[in-house]
Order: C-alpha cells, then sequence, then structure tokens
C-alpha cells in the first residue's frame, strides 16, 4: 500500500490505496480501501490524493468512535447537497421530472393505527394494499431514500442505530419532497434558486458536499452496476429477438468498461468516461498485435454502450445516457485505382474469353 498516488499499470487513472487497520476490518469488509482519483494527470492527481486521505481519516475515525446519535437537525444538514442536486438535474427540462412522486411524497412510512394488526378482515386488506400501485410507489421511494440515507453514512464512516437510519431517510424523503416542488413550480415558469432553500449551506462541513451520489455523479434510483443494467437490458431484448452474440459483445464491452474505469457503478460514469473510454480502445492491440479497428470501437463498443445506456435512462435506472454523442470519426476510403478495367487488362480479359 502506498501513501502516494498509485497509477493503474492498464488506464493509466491514479488511485488511492491503503490498507484497512486490524480494527475496521470486520466493519468495512475488505482488507484495503481503493479509490479511483478519476484522472490521469499527476499533479492534479497529488492534490485530489491528499484531499482523499483526509477525508478517509475522518471516516475511519467516525468508525472507531462507533455508533452516533442523530439529531434530527443534524439529519437534514447531512442530506441538503440533494437538494440542489435535484434541483441541478431537471433546471433545463423541469417537466421531465417523474421519478419523485409528489404527491405520494408527504405520506411515506405511514402510521398504522393502534390494534390495526388485529382487525379481522386484515389478510383483505393487506391483499388489497399490495394490488395498490402507489402503494408499490411508494415502498420504491421509502427504500431509495433509505439507500441514500445509507449512502451518506458510508462516505462520512458514520455508525447510527436502525432508528437514526430511518430519521436520515425521512430527512432524504423531506428535502426531495421540497426540490420536487420547486421543479414542479419551475415547469409553470417560476425561477430555480437553490438559494432560497431554508438550509444555510455554509453550515455544512466540506465534506458534505462530496458526498456521493449527490455529487457530479448523481443517481436517480438505488445503486446500479454496469454488469447488472447489461443483464437488465438483455432480460428484456432477449424477448423483443435480440441475438445472444449481441448479449455476449455488449457484455464484453461493459466488461471493458468497468476494467478501464476500475469501478462497477454506472451513476458515476460521465461522458468524459466514455470519450476516455473510446481513444483508449482505439490505442489498445488485439492478440495478434494489431491496433483494434475503428469499424470495432464504433460499431461494437460504443454502439454497446450507447443502447444499453439508452434503455436504462428511457427506464429510470440512471440519470443520463454519458454515450450519447460520442463517436468515431469516420476514415476517408483510400483510393488505390480507379473502378474501371485499364485498356490493356480489358485486351487480357477478352483473350481469356
Amino acid at each position: 500500500m502506498t501513501t502516494r498516488p498509485w497509477k493503474h499499470p492498464k488506464t493509466g487513472i491514479y488511485y488511492l490505496r491503503r490498507a484497512v487497520p486490524a480494527n475496521l476490518l470486520a466493519l468495512i469488509g475488505k482488507r484495503e480501501e481503493k479509490i479511483s482519483l478519476g484522472t490521469k494527470d499527476p499533479v492534479l492527481a497529488k492534490s485530489l490524493h491528499a484531499r482523499a486521505l483526509l477525508e478517509l481519516d475522518e471516516r475511519w475515525a467516525n468508525l472507531r468512535a462507533g455508533p452516533e446519535l442523530l439529531s434530527e437537525r443534524e439529519a437534514h444538514e447531512m442530506v441538503d447537497p440533494l437538494y440542489a442536486w435535484w434541483i441541478d438535474q431537471y433546471r433545463d427540462e423541469p417537466s421531465q421530472q417523474a421519478f419523485w412522486r409528489i404527491d405520494l411524497g408527504e405520506n411515506l412510512w405511514p402510521r398504522r393505527p393502534s390494534g390495526w394488526s388485529l382487525q379481522p378482515n386484515l389478510g383483505a386488506t393487506l391483499i388489497k394494499e399490495a394490488a395498490d400501485p402507489a402503494v408499490g410507489a411508494r415502498r420504491d421511494m421509502e427504500e431509495w431514500c433509505a439507500d441514500q440515507a445509507d449512502a451518506v453514512l458510508k462516505q462520512r464512516g458514520i455508525v447510527v442505530d436502525q432508528s437514526d437510519r430511518r430519521k436520515l431517510a425521512r430527512a432524504v424523503a423531506a428535502v426531495m419532497q421540497r426540490a420536487s416542488l420547486a421543479i414542479r413550480a419551475a415547469a409553470q415558469g417560476e425561477p430555480l434558486d437553490v438559494g432560497q432553500h431554508p438550509i444555510a449551506r455554509s453550515t455544512l462541513p466540506s465534506s458534505a458536499m462530496a458526498v456521493q451520489p449527490y455529487g457530479t455523479a448523481p443517481t436517480t434510483l438505488p445503486p446500479a452496476k454496469l454488469s447488472a443494467l447489461v443483464e437488465a437490458w438483455w432480460r428484456e431484448a432477449e424477448r423483443t429477438g435480440k441475438s445472444v452474440s449481441t448479449h455476449e459483445a455488449y457484455a464484453h464491452a461493459f466488461r471493458l468498461l468497468t476494467t478501464f474505469l476500475g469501478h462497477d457503478d454506472a451513476h458515476r460514469v460521465t461522458k468524459q468516461d466514455i470519450v476516455r473510454f473510446k481513444d483508449y480502445r482505439l490505442a489498445s492491440r488485439k492478440r495478434n498485435g494489431e491496433l483494434v479497428s475503428a469499424t470495432t470501437v464504433k460499431n461494437s463498443d460504443l454502439a454497446a454502450l450507447k443502447a444499453v445506456f439508452g434503455w436504462a435512462h428511457d427506464n429510470g435506472r440512471v440519470a443520463e445516457n454519458p454515450a450519447v454523442g460520442v463517436t468515431v470519426a469516420r476514415a476517408a476510403k483510400v483510393k488505390l485505382r480507379e473502378r474501371e478495367f485499364t485498356a490493356e487488362e480489358a485486351r487480357i480479359l477478352l483473350r481469356a474469353a
């Protein structure tokens, strides 16, 4: 392990690598922290490495401290960056916001009346609820909020009990509801102003602004792996007649992308990542030593990324399709000769006939 940026031998991307202390192995579940710095620039990598190292030390210190008590105020402050992030997703097209249902947002985690479980027709009530689309949608929103709460806690290395975890999830729901109401108003022509948010951004520690998934790689659904996106796409594509060979080619392209990026998080993939991956593939060589053709990169690798990410975006699994607009320049055909036979070639053909 090293306290300096570590350069990946294949991709050239720098990482922070640090051995997990023995007293934290059980909590973290792995022997090494390996965090991508997202750059190939050695100078920038040093700066990013120092910042990442401080955040890692803070997270480990929180883990060593053990469970914390979380007040409602602290919970709301911890998830406050989500407000600006959600506004930013729909700033230009506010009417496109369809994930967060405002009509359900105020009634998440509904309280059951006293003695509810003892009612004689409980079974019929549960069956009716299960068939209600609103109940399923509300449950999905609650699970999403819980996932975001877990992401915040993991990023900051904070350990809380189940009660405070739910408190943080409720804070996520509250800020999502406020932001979605502002987006709905923007769809009617009202201005979007993040500065109107009631919680002062200056009260947050600097590390809170870097919490994933609220930063430069947002998510609109629970975490999604690149490999899982391909399989989810295939379950639907198979029914439409797509061939097994297409599935294999697309899965191969995503394995290459995962190896290049050094992670499998679909929500962290940006357009710049796809461009860098394209350049990497164009410079790659096959087993026989020949360069991978531009046609393969365009019609196989990029085609796979565009199709799967496009499907994922259309189905609300990722915030955007990062492969849109990325292509390989069309090479001019090399003219080796005129299309017509020369006079001498025509005489040879005629004699042979």
